[in-house]
């Protein structure tokens, strides 16, 4: 028997359209929020604005793991299958931060594209990481009142 370990095999064992489903939803959530009317940081410097952009690594970070679920990607990949990754993340981030710059209430930065990839990078990372091992198991003690 098979033993499947952790949360991104589990995952990555989902019918094939669902996990299609669930990266084109991550695709519509970015497109939806960078349409939204954002504004600037108020000229925050430049360390601050990319500490203030924490929503772009979350959401590229899923990104990057539903476009590896979609493929089939098994996780931890090769390393030229995890740059591939990277480089079609950074692709929709560049195209992201045009559609951006093109919003008058919207304003770019290379800070955001920066985001964007870290955040991939890492959530391909942990990924990778539950893919080697077991969830956590909780488990019941006394309860102390």
């Amino acid at each position: 028997m098979i033993r499947i370990h952790g949360l991104y095999p589990r995952l990555l064992a989902l019918p094939r359209g669902m996990r299609v489903l669930a990266c084109l939803a991550v695709f519509a959530v970015i497109a939806f929020a960078s349409s939204l009317s954002g504004g600037s940081n108020g000229g925050a410097p430049d360390t601050r604005a990319f500490v203030l952009n924490w929503g772009h690594q979350w959401i590229f970070g899923a990104l990057a793991v539903s476009l590896a679920l979609a493929a089939g990607v098994r996780l931890p990949a090769r390393p030229i299958l995890g740059f591939g990754l990277l480089l079609l993340v950074a692709t929709v981030g560049i195209a992201d931060e045009i559609h951006q710059a093109s919003n008058p209430a919207r304003d770019s930065s290379v800070w955001d594209l920066v985001s964007d990839i870290l955040g991939a990078g890492i959530a391909l990372a942990i990924a990778g990481w539950t893919a080697r091992h077991d969830p956590p198991t909780l488990r019941m003690g006394p309860l102390l009142f």
